[in-house]
Formats: C-alpha cells, sequence, structure tokens
C-alpha cells in the first residue's frame, strides 16, 4: 500500500515537472514567434501563413482588432477538431501553448520596434523566427493552434509526411487567399520566402537531431559484420538471406540504421570486416524505434 503511494507520488511529481517544461517551452517558442511577427512581418506588411496569416489580414481593415485576440476566436473551432481527433493531450497542450502565444503577440505589439524596412530581409528573419518559435512548441507534442492542427489532422492520417511540409503546404493556400483579399502579390511572394524557411527550420529542429542514414550492406560474412556492429557501435542490423543475380553466391544482407555522427565509424567498420561488400547509403528522415525516438511519444 506504501509502494502504491509513493509510486502514485512519483508520478504526479513526473507530470508537474512535464507541465512546467511545457509551460517553459510554450513561453520561449511563443515569445520568439511574437517577436518576429511584430518586428518583422507586420511593420512591412508581409502577409503570414495559418490563422495568424488570417488575424493579420483582419487587423489590416479593421487595426483596432489585436492580431492575438483574433487569433484566440479563430481557433475555437479548430480545438474542437483537435479534442474530437487528437485527444485530451494534445488539445490541453495546444489551447494552453495558443493562449500563450496570443497573449505575447499582443504584449509585444505593445513595445517591440520595426527591426527592419527591408522587405527580403524582414521575410528571411521572420521565417526563422516562426521557424523557430514553432518548432519549440512542436517538440512538446502541442501545436500553436490554428491551421498547425489541420497539420497534425493530415499527420495524423499521412504520417509519412514532415511537419514542415505540412505546414508550409497549408500556409500556402492561406497566403494565395489573403494577397487576393489585399490585393498585394508581392507581399505573397516574400510570404513564400517566409513559409519556405519556417518549414525548414521547423523540420530541421524537428528531425534534425534524429537525422540517420540507412545502410544496406550485402556481404559473404553478415554473421560477423553484425557482431561487430552490435559490439562495437552498440547497434542492431537486421539480416537477410540473399543470392546475387549474376554470381548466383549466396550472400548476406545488413540493415543497420545509424546516426550521422556514426556514418564514418560504420564505414570504417564494414570495409575492415569485408572491402568488398556492396554498401547503399540512403536518407532516413525521422526513425521511431528502439535507440531513436519513441514510437509512443510521436504517437501522443
Amino acid at each position: 500500500m506504501k509502494k502504491a503511494k509513493e509510486r502514485k507520488l512519483s508520478e504526479k511529481a513526473v507530470e508537474a515537472l512535464d507541465f512546467i517544461i511545457d509551460i517553459i517551452c510554450f513561453s520561449v517558442g511563443s515569445a520568439i514567434f511574437a517577436l518576429g511577427l511584430n518586428m518583422f512581418a507586420l511593420p512591412n506588411t508581409i502577409i503570414c501563413g495559418g490563422v495568424t496569416g488570417i488575424a493579420t489580414t483582419v487587423n489590416h481593415f479593421f487595426p483596432n482588432l489585436p492580431v492575438g485576440t483574433v487569433m484566440l476566436v479563430l481557433n475555437i473551432p479548430l480545438f474542437a477538431a483537435a479534442f474530437a481527433f487528437l485527444g485530451k493531450k494534445l488539445f490541453f497542450r495546444s489551447f494552453v501553448a495558443t493562449v500563450i502565444l496570443s497573449v505575447m503577440i499582443d504584449l509585444f505589439a505593445v513595445f517591440v520596434p520595426a527591426g527592419t524596412q527591408d522587405k527580403l530581409l524582414a521575410s528571411v528573419f521572420y521565417g526563422v523566427c516562426s521557424g523557430v518559435g514553432l518548432a519549440v512548441i512542436y517538440v512538446r507534442n502541442a501545436t500553436s493552434g490554428g491551421t498547425d492542427i489541420l497539420a497534425k489532422l493530415i499527420k495524423k492520417r499521412f504520417p509519412h509526411l514532415s511537419m514542415g511540409r505540412l505546414v508550409f503546404a497549408v500556409d500556402l493556400a492561406v497566403i494565395a487567399v489573403s494577397s487576393f483579399a489585399l490585393k498585394d502579390i508581392e507581399s505573397a511572394l516574400y510570404a513564400a520566402v517566409v513559409v519556405f524557411i519556417s518549414g525548414e527550420f521547423i523540420d530541421q529542429i524537428l528531425y534534425g537531431t534524429a537525422n540517420a542514414k540507412t545502410f544496406t550492406i550485402v556481404t559473404t560474412k553478415p554473421e560477423e559484420m553484425s557482431r561487430e556492429i552490435i559490439s562495437k557501435l552498440n547497434r542492431g542490423a537486421t539480416m537477410l538471406n540473399a543470392k546475387g543475380a549474376y554470381t548466383e553466391e549466396e550472400k548476406g544482407v545488413l540493415i543497420c540504421v545509424v546516426r550521422t555522427t556514426e556514418v564514418r565509424k560504420l564505414t570504417r567498420l564494414v570495409r575492415s570486416v569485408d572491402e568488398n561488400a556492396f554498401t547503399i547509403v540512403t536518407e532516413a528522415g525521422e526513425i521511431l524505434g528502439e535507440g531513436f525516438k519513441s514510437l509512443n511519444e510521436e504517437e501522443k
């Protein structure tokens, strides 16, 4: 009984710490995003993607309506979809993140000055701030509301698509509509620069640390090769039986995934065991499983 109580207290402590980390990440990410929006995008009338883009367009026609507040109102139906299809955890995290983001945007609008009048420079720096800020929020398995929720819904159906690419596609659609409403094609072109840079930064932060390479190794010494990989790199490998089409020689095929920092080690190891091994190295954008990103973490 005592151990059960201690275990419950321990779980609550972990949940409390997790929530504190969530709030810190949401605040930092929102601050970076709000800084970029108010310093670079709004002063230069750069059209934004997502609900932010819709809110800034509304603000253009009705300046008395704060961007952050409009964003919060527009997010209500999307949060209903998040609660229905993405689960309570994601809904709660996203709701908290969106409230913080909306407050930060309206707060920063009061005292943050314009950073530059150069639209191209503003587009680049807003793209960086947007990408970094949103990625910090995404890292905690949340969204900033808006079309990010739509991107999450699409990713749930098509998990092989990256968040950065999905956000990019949805943002382009919003930008096209906003540019038509504002009758400003030039700002839409600058916005395309923003969403491209933002999407790249999102993917680099979310998947960059998990970037990996897949080695497909055809060798006559598969057992020895696998032992070396396990003992020297502490990585697993999948072994398949194969037969050369031309030589009709029996061979083994090893499939092994390593981080980019381990590529040189594995290349040297393969050469040391079998210098005649045929090796194919390909990109592995996102790896779910032991030694990489937890599958349970992805499904949260």
